[in-house]
Formats: C-alpha cells, sequence, structure tokens
C-alpha cells in the first residue's frame, strides 16, 4: 500500500456482522505512518494526499483484524468518512462508493 495511515476502531466483520477491533489503513491526509483514532483530526503537510477542510468526505481503507465469533481473519474493505478533516465513522464498504473512478482513494460528498 505504500505510505499510508491507520485508524484503530471497531469494525464490522465482513462474514457475521460481529464487531471487531480493527485496524484500518488509508491514503488521506499527511500520508506519513499517523496512527488515529476515531474523533482525532488528520495532519497535513507531508506526502499529502486529499483536500484539506473538505465538510465531507469518504475514504477508502483496508481492515485487518480477527474475529473472535466466526474466525474471520483477512483484509477487508472499510469506507471512513472525514467530516472538516475530523475522523468521524467507519463501515464495512457495500459497493455504495466506486473508488476506481478516481485513482485517489477518496470521493468528496461536500466540498
Amino acid at each position: 500500500m505504500g505510505a499510508y495511515n491507520e485508524v484503530l476502531g471497531t469494525a464490522e466483520c465482513p462474514r457475521c456482522h460481529n464487531k471487531v477491533e480493527a485496524v484500518i489503513q488509508f491514503k488521506y491526509g499527511a500520508t506519513a505512518h499517523h496512527v488515529y483514532h476515531l474523533g482525532d483530526i488528520l495532519i497535513w503537510g507531508a506526502n499529502d494526499i486529499g483536500i484539506p477542510g473538505v465538510a465531507e468526505v469518504i475514504v477508502d481503507g483496508e481492515g485487518e483484524g480477527s474475529c473472535p465469533r466466526c474466525g474471520f481473519n483477512e483484509d477487508w474493505p472499510i469506507v471512513i468518512t472525514v467530516h472538516r478533516d475530523r475522523l468521524v465513522s467507519l463501515s464495512r464498504a457495500n459497493g455504495e462508493y466506486d473508488f476506481s473512478q478516481g485513482h485517489e482513494g477518496f470521493i468528496v460528498l461536500q466540498s
């Protein structure tokens, strides 16, 4: 994945929908291996990907974690919602957003 950031949080297991503690890799903000939690504000200023201060952006992420209920232990796609540089939510990707249309891995919903 090259230079990326991580957000630590709870995400839905793609197999059984159990809540799982996960590490989600993503490329938005200063991609310099920063580690965030939900509620944190993104750092900008080095190796930036994205647009600082956007009202709402959806970012493509890759989750990794192990589900204690069903044993799922693979990477899975996660959507990260960012409001004005604040990481606000994680959700299991359901195909609603097509990140393949752009080369950066994010979609601006509201500028």
